[in-house]
């Protein structure tokens, strides 16, 4: 019932967010965004060949490249293909732009990235923006209290961030806010962005820096173990109903993308089946080999680096105090079966098993925490009813 949805979601707000105000001061909170939801911006002078003769070659000043509708339109959309697509070095585990191109999330530390999909067009695209506003109304405000971690979710792996600026410029910004606050910034991850902190604060920082800088981690709908559904996008693609970015393109465009590669199933949760094709059933362990046996030796090499570090690294725990609002209430694809031949452009990847889940990421993966190995810090569970993108919005 919507009534009941509606007080399980102000409940998982309230525990969560009075977790964070005091009676003379409310504590600040960093929010670090999931798979694809910072906005990133671009200049170029690239010294490629372009697609077309209406593609541009050079810009000059920084401009929109996610999500703007207007790149998706026919022809164009091929120009937005080469120019944010990267590619993966194998032999030194980085990613690198198309040539002359540069790429950067939009407003680091403000909420410029994350507040809607589209800032031109805020009303309709309107994400994080939806919790903000309800946390402005609580008193919080943004610059003050209030700052957003946009971060550049196509090279972004547990790999490379250690030498991509990303990590460090997260941690340059929590040390910001509590030199500008006075207090301990809590760490708010919403779906990749969860395990973008768990791992910042498991492999990236020290125990001594944690006690000093961290109020504590939320996590909300956290894919801790992955989901089958990015291994999909990969492998066949999935509709995003975005006119003119079809499912071909986005598989084109994720099967080189580190923040895909994070998503897909890791660690000791993900002993299961998650594609299935006429040759061979396929693990977590073995998906690498899915996409060689598929033809895509980069992705492979890929998905491989970063599935032998997680593999290590998913049972850390954050060493900090952690709270985690999950949502188990909708049935949710664990195993995908594929069309002989990787014959994916009309039919795709259909789902054969389901699990309890939140319409994105699978009981095993959201309760993947039960793997890690044990901190002295306080860990906090909430099972709410919402779905993985509704865990974001005011009540």
């Amino acid at each position: 019932p919507k009534e009941r949805k509606r007080q399980m979601r102000l409940l998982g707000l309230i525990l969560a967010f009075s977790l964070v105000v005091s009676a003379t001061k409310l504590a600040p909170i960093i929010i670090v965004p999931g798979l694809s939801a910072s906005v990133l911006d671009t200049r170029f002078h690239k010294t490629v060949p372009v697609p077309h003769a209406m593609c541009e070659k050079n810009v000059n000043s920084w401009k929109k490249i996610w999500v703007s509708l207007t790149e998706f339109a026919p022809e164009v959309v091929d120009c937005f293909m080469q120019t944010i697509s990267p590619s993966y070095d194998a032999a030194t585990s980085r990613y690198n732009n198309c040539p002359g191109v540069e790429i950067q999330p939009r407003d680091f530390g403000g909420v410029g990235g994350i507040y809607a999909a589209d800032p031109d067009i805020k009303g309709p695209t309107k994400f994080y923006g939806v919790m903000i506003d309800y946390l402005e109304k609580l008193g919080y405000k943004v610059g003050e209290t209030i700052f957003g971690a946009p971060y550049d979710w196509r090279v972004s792996d547990p790999v490379a961030n250690h030498h991509n600026g990303q990590y460090a410029a997260l941690q340059t910004l929590v040390e910001q806010v509590v030199n500008q606050t006075g207090r301990r910034p809590h760490l708010i991850g919403h779906s990749l962005g969860s395990p973008f902190i768990h791992l910042f604060l498991a492999t990236y920082t020290t125990q001594e820096w944690r006690d000093q800088y961290v109020g504590s981690f939320i996590s909300l709908a956290g894919p801790l173990g992955g989901s089958p559904q990015a291994a999909e996008f990969a492998y066949c693609g999935l509709d995003w109903r975005i006119p003119g970015l079809t499912k071909t393109r986005l598989r084109d465009l994720t099967k080189h993308m580190g923040g895909v590669a994070w998503m897909m199933p890791y660690g000791p949760s993900a002993d299961y089946t998650v594609i299935s094709t006429p040759q061979a059933n396929y693990t977590a362990a073995t998906l690498a080999q899915m996409y060689a046996d598929a033809g895509e030796e980069n992705t492979a090499a890929m998905v491989k680096s970063v599935q032998t570090y997680l593999n290590k690294a998913a049972i850390l725990p954050p060493g900090v105090e952690t709270h985690l609002f999950y949502s188990l209430n909708t049935s949710t694809a664990l195993t995908y079966t594929e069309p002989a031949g990787h014959a994916c452009a009309k039919e795709g990847g259909v789902p054969i098993a389901n699990r309890p889940g939140d319409d994105t990421v699978p009981d095993v993966s959201l309760l993947a925490f039960q793997h890690w190995l044990p901190q002295k810090q306080a860990l906090h569970t909430y099972q709410v009813s919402d779905a993985h993108a509704d865990i974001v919005k005011d009540p």
